[in-house]
């Protein structure tokens, strides 16, 4: 075994004891739950909820939220197939879906827009010590109210964000949000100190498995020149593993058959390294390549779940079932 997953071992059995939920597996619809039909060959679907929606205003997690209307769902659905159950993981979307309340809080938010989609809006100071601890008390909230929930078996940590659930991207090419971002204090530095922060953040959770999406990390230099940095991203899935142990799930967001926008096959091969739990989300259909590829790669890197672009449907049932069947043989 090389030194750094050695070390990474022993941090892992050093840490203390939790009863964690057994891993998500399976395909998952990124975004609403998946049609009968396709149910049956799936392991559950993603709840994707703006943080401005969960928690309106401070201290108070609205009631009746998109949160619990899916475990609503989903356990009615498991009394009715107790064979084949399906279980949830929530994304809280921080950046440009952050509350009113938060954007004002610490200073005056900054606009961006997202190069990719043209998805725009104004992000609160994510860099700042007391913007995360805002972010912390979100998810001591959440743990507080949903940790013991069996439906619910990953959430996701990303105070760090500007547009998307993404934390080591940061919209380089939009030049007046990097040209703003810099004025109002952030530095690199800084940067690094939230990505950790949100892993700390996410320990209010015992039970559920806490997922982190990794790209190669874009950094912004005080001049404003924004270059890739696998180093460091390859430096946060040790500290996420040190900090959660194997309630760390490494995930990322755009796997596709061939690397590119951004993709890293050294990032792919440390994941696969440190092992599970891991899991993706594949990139756009129109981008993806090959769906059943694409599956496969995910199968190959040891990941146990996968969520689904949209428009999957174009793939039968009969023909998703094996990459089902193999990714829960993945999990841990």
């Amino acid at each position: 075994m090389k030194p750094f997953l050695a070390a990474l071992a022993l941090l892992a059995l050093s840490a203390p004891a939790a009863a964690l939920k057994p891993q998500l597996s399976g395909l998952l619809d990124r975004q609403k739950m998946p049609e009968a039909a396709y149910a049956a060959v799936m392991g559950g679907w993603v709840v994707n909820v703006p943080w401005a929606e969960l928690e309106p205003q401070p201290g108070q997690i609205a009631p009746n939220n998109e949160l619990d209307r899916a475990i609503a769902a989903a356990r009615a659905w498991n009394r009715a197939h107790p064979s084949h159950p399906l279980f949830l993981k929530l994304r809280v979307v921080a950046g440009i879906e952050s509350p009113a309340w938060v954007k004002a809080r610490f200073g005056p938010p900054l606009a961006v827009t997202s190069p990719q989609s043209g998805a725009a809006g104004t992000v609160p100071r994510f860099w700042t010590p007391d913007f995360m601890a805002a972010y912390a008390k979100l998810h001591a909230q959440l743990a507080a109210k949903y940790d013991a929930v069996p439906e619910l078996r990953e959430v996701v940590t990303a105070g760090c964000t500007s547009v998307y659930a993404e934390p080591l991207i940061r919209q380089g090419s939009d030049r007046a949000w990097i040209r703003d971002l810099l004025a109002a204090g952030y530095t690199d530095k800084l940067d690094e100190a939230c990505q950790v922060a949100q892993i700390d953040a996410a320990k209010a959770w015992k039970g559920t498995r806490v997922s982190l999406s990794f790209n190669p990390y874009q950094r912004v230099s005080s001049a404003g020149k924004v270059t890739p940095d696998l180093a460091f991203t390859l430096r946060l899935m040790d500290e996420c593993r040190a900090r959660l142990g194997q309630q760390c799930v490494l995930a990322n967001n755009s796997l596709r058959v061939a690397e590119q926008g951004g993709d890293s096959p050294q990032m792919y091969a440390r994941m696969k390294a440190l092992g599970a739990p891991l899991m993706f989300q594949t990139a756009t259909l129109a981008k993806v390549g090959d769906l059943k590829s694409t599956l496969q790669k995910a199968v190959d890197l040891g990941a146990a779940a996968v969520e689904l672009p949209t428009g999957y449907t174009r793939t039968t049932p009969a023909d998703l079932a094996p990459f089902d069947t193999a990714l829960r043989k993945n999990a841990k």
